[in-house]
């Protein structure tokens, strides 16, 4: 990973769509980071990981909840109160 600071990010923001391709490229304010850069590619992966990670959530809460007795009736009285 590649640490910039914001002043050279706007001077060579050119060159940093270019190494984003290769790795991320962190950009830093006064030392502390506030944006990380990174290609579309891993950004697509980022949200796929993400996307599995919430489905298998779901589905461990959905068995935790049948193994408590939860049922679809029990659950649309409790969404409408």
């Amino acid at each position: 990973m590649q640490y910039i600071s914001t002043t050279d990010a706007r001077a060579a923001f050119s060159d940093i769509l270019s190494k984003v391709q290769k790795e991320p490229v962190v950009i830093q304010r006064q030392n502390k980071d506030v944006a990380v850069i990174i290609s579309p590619e891993a950004y697509e992966k980022l949200r796929r990981i993400n996307t599995a990670e919430l489905n298998a959530l779901c589905a461990r809460a959905s068995t935790y909840a049948r193994k408590q007795g939860l049922t679809k009736a029990k659950l649309a009285k409790l969404l409408s109160d």
